[in-house]
């Protein structure tokens, strides 16, 4: 017989299952981000059977279900489930042998300091590594795109073969003043 009197409950803040939940999911992203700098955004699903695949496509499902919950306690458990997931996968990629990306990566620094880099596709954009510094990554295809929308470039080129685009040097005066030729 259970005396009901002597039982404790035990419950934990609600504050601290939140607290908890946030820090699951900081190492969620934190493995996700991982995971993508080594295969590449979206890649690694494809890099393992189907099913492997689908069932890391449930818990991912699943997981996001959980984080509508007003109730921290299932996303947090659907989260572990989740870091597993991407471990699974990790490690059946690595067993199959499926290539690491490793980008071919073009920096250049813009005349406000920033850093563009340029990659063959947009798999290699998601292993560019930032190392706290402002990067726009832009993927070849990109770039191309670009230089189709300045068509005056491409002229330039074709006009003078060796051509190099260098920075406008225009005196910030010149709109004020205007130009020296007399009316």
């Amino acid at each position: 017989m259970t005396r009901f009197d002597a039982v404790k409950i035990q419950s934990v803040p609600y504050a601290d299952l939140v607290a908890r939940q946030t820090f699951e999911l900081d190492r969620l992203d934190a493995l996700a981000r991982a995971m993508e700098r080594k295969w590449g955004i979206g890649r690694l699903p494809l890099l393992v059977s189907e099913q492997l695949a689908e069932k890391f496509f449930r818990q991912f499902r699943k997981t996001n279900e959980a984080l509508k919950s007003p109730d921290p306690r299932p996303a947090i458990e659907q989260i572990g489930r989740m870091i597993t997931a991407w471990s699974v996968l990790d490690a059946e990629a690595d067993r199959l042998g499926a290539p690491e990306l490793r980008p071919c990566v073009i920096e250049a620094q813009m005349s406000d300091g920033t850093v563009i880099a340029i990659v063959r596709d947009k798999d290699e954009a998601g292993v560019v590594h930032h190392d706290g510094r402002a990067v726009q990554v832009y993927a070849a295809s990109e770039i191309a795109r670009l230089v189709e929308a300045w068509p005056e470039i491409v002229k330039v080129k074709e006009t003078w073969p060796g051509a190099t685009v260098q920075p406008a040097r225009i005196d910030p005066n010149f709109w004020s003043k205007g130009d020296a030729i007399p009316f």
